[in-house]
């Protein structure tokens, strides 16, 4: 659900304290890409991530 993403947002940045708002985009597409790749295994999350890259 929405709720269940948020707080998994809200846990990934926790570490990061003080993100600017210029750059939270920045890390919610990492967010984004962290889990398709744990959710797509083998060369499809190879795939996925040297497309992300490029």
């Amino acid at each position: 659900t929405c709720e269940s993403h948020a707080s998994q947002v809200r846990r990934w940045l926790s570490p990061h304290r003080g993100v600017s708002k210029d750059k939270l985009t920045q890390y919610l597409r990492a967010f984004q890409l962290r889990r398709k790749l744990y959710r797509k295994p083998g060369r499809k999350a190879l795939k996925r991530a040297i497309q992300a890259t490029l």
